[in-house]
């Protein structure tokens, strides 16, 4: 580390250079000696859309293609949440979607109870 002599009340002291490790953390550096680093990252995200009706009929392929896309040998543990509106519109949904998944049970796994949100 590169260092340059500085009054520390009469002892006789070293301080980092501009740059150097240590620097940044000099408790008497003039603040107006900052230095800017422009930083910047990006995070790719990329994930499917699905588009279907009826997803719940055991003959629908939609939702075996969206759990199984990138694991397809592996049982999927899927949490459901469910308004209350929706289950008010559709009141046999909750029990189409026990028995979808009592039909695949190798493909999905409920994970707790099915309930309804309010």
């Amino acid at each position: 580390m590169k260092t340059r002599a500085r009054d520390t009340g009469g002892r006789r002291g070293e301080r980092p250079v501009a740059g150097e490790e240590g620097f940044m953390l000099d408790p008497e550096r003039n603040a107006a000696w900052a230095d800017v680093y422009q930083q910047s990252f990006a995070i790719q995200y990329e994930y499917p859309v699905y588009f279907t009706r009826d997803l719940f009929d055991p003959t629908n392929p939609c939702l075996r293609r969206a759990l199984c896309r990138l694991e397809s040998d592996k049982r999927h543990r899927v949490a459901l949440f469910v308004d209350e509106g929706v289950t008010l519109a559709w009141p046999d949904l909750l029990p189409r979607i026990a028995r979808h998944a009592c039909r695949h049970p190798g493909m999905m796994e409920i994970a707790g109870a099915l309930a309804e949100l309010n």
